[in-house]
């Protein structure tokens, strides 16, 4: 029923839950974003998109263990970073640990 990468963010998700939170303010990680968006930038990974704009401040993607006419409200969800492509207007969202992997979310 659930995939390894599913079971990876459950446990991700409880280990934030009962262990000590560490806050960070999108301010202070904004270079190291924009340091990781140019560095994907120059390897064409966005193409046709040669440039993003950063969305300020961080959202969640919600994991959902089913699919159906009701939204589950709580649960295990994934801090991201949003950015719009400026040719495309394409918008594109990130986890946070994967552009700055020095982030401890838990």
């Amino acid at each position: 029923m659930w995939g390894n990468e599913t079971r990876g963010i459950m446990n991700l998700w409880r280990r934030l839950r009962y262990n000590e939170r560490v806050n960070y303010t999108f301010a202070e990680l904004l270079g190291e974003i924009q340091a990781s968006l140019d560095e994907k930038l120059q390897q064409g990974f966005f193409s046709p998109d040669t440039s993003l704009t950063v969305l300020e401040g961080f959202t969640y993607m919600p994991i959902q263990s089913s699919v159906g006419v009701a939204y589950q409200i709580g649960g295990p969800a994934v801090p991201v970073v949003g950015a719009v492509g400026n040719n495309t207007g394409k918008v594109y969202y990130f986890p946070l640990k994967v552009l700055v992997p020095r982030v401890e979310l838990g």
